[in-house]
């Protein structure tokens, strides 16, 4: 019987001390081809935000200051 209760031991230390396999990165699955353009179209949308901006940054100081 306690031959049983060490070995239970055992395998729950082994168990807990097991190291965790690599997590893999969202570039290293199958997704990873479609995210490239998604990349380039967030990079297109910050530098048409940024263009908003600035038009309507533009449009205040034609209009007098803005408020």
């Amino acid at each position: 019987m306690r031959f049983f209760v060490v070995l239970i031991i055992i395998l729950l230390l082994a168990v807990a001390w097991w190291p965790d396999p690599p997590v893999n990165t969202i570039e290293d699955t199958f997704i990873a081809p479609q995210l490239v353009p998604l990349n380039k179209a967030q990079g297109l949308e910050e530098d048409y935000l940024e263009g908003l901006d600035k038009k309507k940054e533009q449009i205040e100081e034609q209009a007098g200051g803005g408020l």
